[in-house]
């Protein structure tokens, strides 16, 4: 079953997806959090939720000094590979120890267009284990369609 986490930018998504973990404790996964410049986002880290471990995984263009290898880009907002194919690895190794929920942070555009989490997306929605993703609200359907989920819920 895939849980969907969804509502506009900048609802809460992310914390409703901490607050799910911290009161069941129970599976793993990785969040984003944003790093504010003033009032624009300078970058995002990534957490995995068990460990509380943060890793650099996105920044704002004009924030980049190009000392990280740039795996794709939305936007202004450019995606480290590094971390990109750790929270992969990661994430494999969840579904081959049938650790659940396994949460993501978060399924949008770029998986959309076969870039970002989409391959490993593909694996979660694939295994058949309970996962909890953030979406917006109007992407859930394209996201449903697009990687053939048949059992999911929407939490707002």
């Amino acid at each position: 079953m895939i849980t969907f986490v969804t509502g506009k930018i900048n609802s809460g998504k992310t914390t409703k997806m901490v607050e799910m973990y911290e009161q069941t404790q129970k599976g793993d996964g990785f969040i984003a959090f944003k790093v504010m410049d003033k009032s624009i986002v300078h970058h995002y880290l990534s957490r995995q939720l068990s460990s509380k471990e943060t890793t650099p995984y996105v920044i704002r263009e004009q924030f980049d000094d190009g000392s990280k290898k740039i795996l794709c880009q939305i936007g202004p907002y450019r995606f480290y590979e590094e971390t990109i194919r750790r929270i992969e690895k990661e994430i494999r190794r969840m579904i081959d120890y049938s650790i659940e929920p396994i949460y993501l942070d978060e399924i949008g555009m770029l998986e959309l267009q076969g870039d970002g989490f989409h391959d490993i997306f593909k694996e979660m929605v694939e295994s058949g284990l309970d996962c909890v993703v953030s979406a917006r609200h109007d992407l859930v359907p394209l996201i449903v369609q697009t990687f053939h989920i048949e059992e999911y819920q929407i939490i707002t």
